[in-house]
């Protein structure tokens, strides 16, 4: 029964080959190395463009003002409320 439970705390086979690609990476000169590369910029990319996007949105709307995110997937706004809300 302890077995059958502990077994449930494992990942999948998936979440190794992850796991074990984020620790350990293709190296340069290996087959997979280009194509990982090209992946992970591409990713870290697009999650540039949509931080920028967010904070440019936030910036739009009267009475808020957005400093960049460096490195993070949030932002914090600041909400500046009339007077008399």
């Amino acid at each position: 029964l302890y077995k059958l439970a502990s077994s449930g705390l494992c990942s999948g086979v998936d979440g190794q080959m992850m796991t074990s690609l984020m620790c350990r990476p293709p190296m340069p000169g290996e087959d997979s190395f280009e194509l990982f590369t090209n992946e992970e910029y591409g990713i870290f990319d697009s999650l540039k463009r949509k931080a920028i996007s967010l904070v440019n949105g936030l910036n739009e709307i009267d009475g808020m003002s957005c400093n960049p995110s460096d490195g993070a997937m949030y932002a914090f706004p600041k909400v500046e409320l009339p007077p008399k809300a």
